[in-house]
This record gives C-alpha cells, structure tokens and sequence, in this order.
C-alpha cells in the first residue's frame, strides 16, 4: 500500500462518505486490535461484527463507508461476502485480511473486486490511509457493475444470486418479501435449499447441476417454496448461468404463481363437493319420490306422504342454498371485490344484534371491544354472520352461549374471537380448508360457509385459526392487519 496524507484524504472523502462507520468483519478478534487505533485516528468509527450476515445487516442499516473483513468467516468466506455487497455496492471500500499472505488468495480478491488486500505486515496508517482515499467509483467495471445491480433491484420478480453451492450471493427486495425474510442479512450465505419444499430438493439440485456445471439453462419449472414463519409458496424459477467478479453464478428469476396454484386447488375442491352433495341429496330426493309412488289407494298413509314431501322440500332448499354458496366462493375466488376499510367494533355489534334476533334462545355475549378499522373485503360482515349462525345452530344443548371478543393483538393486528361451548368443527372442515391435502370424494366438508370465512379473511389479508380447547367447544378467531393510527393517538 502506498501511504496517503490522512488528513487531506480525510476532506476529500468526506463528501463520498454517506457516514463514518467502518465494519470490521471479525468473528474470533484481533482485527480491531490491529488496526483500530489507526482507524479512530483517522476519523472512522470501527465497529465489529461477527458474521457475513452481520455485516449485511449493517450495511442494510446505512451510514457505513467501508468494510474490512477476514476472510475465513463462520457462514460463508470473505470472497463470497465481498461479491455480495458488489451487487448492490459496486465502490464501497472493501479490504480483505486472510491470516496468511497467499499470492493465489490474493489474486481472487483482486477479481473479485476488492480494493486491497491487507497483507499480515501491512501498516496500520497506511490500511487507514486507503479507506479514506477514495472509493474507486467511476471506472467502466464499477459503472458496468452498478448498473446491474440497479436492474436486478428495481425487477418486480424476485431475483436470487447463487453459487454453485447453491449458497444465495443476494437477491433483491422482492426475493426477501417472498421468503418473508427482515432482510438480505437473513439470506446472504444460506443455502436456497433450506427454502425449497423437501419434496422438490432432488429436481432443485438437477437444475443446479445443468445451470452452474453444464453452464445450460433450466427452466421455468414449477416447485415449491417453504418461507420463513410456515407455508407454502408455489413458485416457477427460470434459471441461467452468469459470470460475476471471477465466478459463476445461478441466476434464478422467479414467478410466485401461489394464487393461481390456490385458486386451481379451491376450484376443484368446490367440483369434488358440489358432485358429491348433489349426488347425495338426488338420491334421497329419488328414494323420497319412490317411496311416494309406491303407496297405493287406501292403504296410503297422506301424513307420511306429507312428511315425505316435506323432507323432499327440505333437501331441495338445502341443494340451492349450497349452490348460490358456491357461486358466491366461485365468484370471490376468481374475481375478488377490492378492499374497503371497516369499522370492525361496528360491523361485530350489528351481526351479533342481528344474531341474537335470529336466535332469541341462544345467550350471545360480546364481553370485550377494543374498537379499530382494518382494510378487508366486503363479505366481512358475511363472514363473521357465518361464524356466529354456526356457533348456535350447531349447538347440541338446550341454551348455545357464544362469547364475542373484539380485540387489539400487538402492532398493527386486530381480532375478532368467536367461542361457543359446542361439539367443536369436524376434522372433515378443517381438512377442506388444508390446501395441500389431497382433493377426493374423502376430504369433502358438509358445507362451504367455513369455506366462504376462510377466503373472505385470507382475501382480506388475514387469517382464520379454529382451535378446540380441552374443555370442549370451538374458538374461531379472526385476525386482520389494523389500519394505520391517526396523529391524535385515538382509536384506529
């Protein structure tokens, strides 16, 4: 390294400098002992981070102007971070300090785009000396490297980096939100597999083969995708080789196809029941009739006759109420209505009035409103009628007592909880709404209103959770995202 006057270097990057904090990427100490003194001398403020993914995060968080890093870190080693943080910034100083002097490791880093290489006799001044001289910005490779950086950032698909161990180099923010990650610190270094669904990991790693060995592309192939916090995520990946800073990489472009993939699934799940409650209620429908043709003359009983009419009339009703249900599921599924903010305390106590009309027998109580507005679909009100009705009519005792709550659940979260002291939900409707459960004639729900609640709230951006507590009993809870407060600090 050659030595630079401190002070004037100093001025001059002040102005490129967006702080003066400098990481020191340092899991096992002595780079701070090394060079530390020099560093605060020179007007940085080292701090010292114990991992890649650290120092993602720190440079995430803004305000650092440079980076020294060993190179034998405990997730991924100093070439891989350095690549990294060359994707989203091309000219940040990067020194890299191996704790030996090789010539080859040396020459890698050069390639990779460092900006030095911190040999172990280096001066601590001069290390000091060459952070503040500058970035380097402004060459055809930064500006070349910039640019890419900035495609790959503002692509709406998710965009995934990888090496060919299939360790994620960066992805841009719309890979983050699909994997629901906080950020490219989460991702850096971590296998893609540990997101791929394990039943897709033997044709992931066919496609990885192809991409980074046989330098082919792969793709667009449909898999699955597991993101952090639970779920599913079906997703189709077109994959391509790419050279970067001295490596190859995967370039994998990802398309979340999950709506599609959910409204398929719901699609044919609603084919499943409709044919096999309509074949069930025309059978009886048919035997009903039978019995009535069968009677003969005097010996016909006309009360049994009535009643069989009756049930006739009964099972009727019953085909087309179910069918205007699965309209109205077929209607929210392929076309659903946009957003609208409700006052949920109103909407809550409106239902349960009308409930206790319908139902002057049953003691429905709403024991807690912490009021608040959240942005959900117009067969809200609907939904929460449904889970109500469902709570008294089915019932098996003499007095159904349903307790409402209506309540704030931590930042930005509200719910409305619904608990009955009845028989609980059959496994059969909790298994309707299992969309990776197999769809047959097996897995069929007596009714599509669970059905209706569950895409009403998943189409409101929530969730719906029905759990049977020891005591018998359901509880249905209904979580929404609350709308923002106002400056007044008053009710959302």
């Amino acid at each position: 390294m050659s030595g630079v006057d401190p002070a004037t270097a100093r001025r001059d990057a002040e102005v490129r400098r967006g702080g003066d904090r400098l990481v020191l990427v340092d899991p096992v100490g002595g780079l701070d002992e090394r060079f530390g003194a020099a560093l605060t001398a020179a007007g940085f403020d080292p701090t010292t981070v114990g991992s890649a993914s650290d120092c993602v995060r720190a440079l995430e968080a803004g305000g650092v102007c440079g980076v020294v890093s060993r190179y034998d870190l405990p997730d991924v080693d100093g070439l891989h971070l350095l690549r990294s943080i060359r994707v989203s910034s091309p000219a940040l100083p990067f020194l890299l300090a191996p704790v030996d002097d090789s010539e080859e490791l040396a020459t890698d880093a050069v390639v990779a785009g460092a900006t030095e290489y911190v040999w172990t006799d280096c001066d601590p001044d001069a290390v000091a000396a060459r952070l503040l001289s500058g970035d380097g910005g402004g060459t055809a490779e930064v500006e070349s490297h910039r640019l890419y950086g900035d495609l790959v950032e503002i692509s709406p698909a998710p965009i995934n980096l990888f090496d060919g161990d299939g360790r994620s180099i960066w992805g841009n923010d719309a890979v983050i939100d699909l994997l629901n990650l906080d950020g490219r610190g989460d991702l850096v270094g971590r296998s893609i597999f540990e997101f791929i669904h394990p039943d897709d990991h033997d044709r992931a790693r066919e496609e990885l083969e192809e991409v980074v060995d046989a330098k082919v592309p792969a793709g667009p192939t449909e898999m699955r995708l597991r993101p952090r916090g639970g779920g599913v995520r079906h997703i189709r990946v077109a994959t391509a080789v790419g050279r970067f800073l001295g490596t190859d990489v995967g370039q994998a472009i990802v398309v979340d196809v999950t709506p599609r993939k959910v409204r398929e699934r719901q699609l044919k799940v609603l084919d499943t029941w409709l044919r096999h409650n309509i074949r069930n209620k025309i059978n009886l429908i048919d035997g009903y009739a039978e019995d009535i043709l069968q009677e003969r003359g005097a010996a016909a009983d006309r009360g049994t006759t009535r009643e069989r009419a009756r049930r006739i009339r009964e099972v009727t009703r019953a085909l087309v109420d179910q069918a205007d249900r699965e309209h109205q599921l077929i209607e929210l599924l392929l076309d659903p209505p946009p957003r609208r903010t409700i006052d949920v305390e109103t909407v809550v106590r409106e239902e349960v009035r009308a409930c206790r009309d319908r139902h002057s027998s049953a003691a429905v109580d709403l024991v807690r409103v912490e009021g608040f507005e959240a942005s959900a679909m117009p067969g809200f009100a609907a939904a929460i009628r449904e889970l109500l009705d469902n709570a008294v009519g089915h019932h098996d005792g003499d007095v159904p007592h349903v307790e409402v709550r209506v309540e704030r659940r931590g930042p930005g979260r509200g719910s409305v909880r619904i608990a009955d002291d009845g028989p609980g939900v059959p496994a059969a409707e909790l298994r309707f709404l299992d969309l990776d459960a197999p769809v047959n004639q097996l897995h069929h729900s007596s009714g599509l209103g669970l059905a209706f609640v569950y895409w009403v709230t998943r189409l409101s951006g929530g969730d719906l959770t029905i759990e049977t507590p020891d005591g018998g009993g359901s509880v249905a809870t209904l979580t929404l995202g609350m709308d923002q407060p106002d400056e007044s600090g008053g009710l959302w």
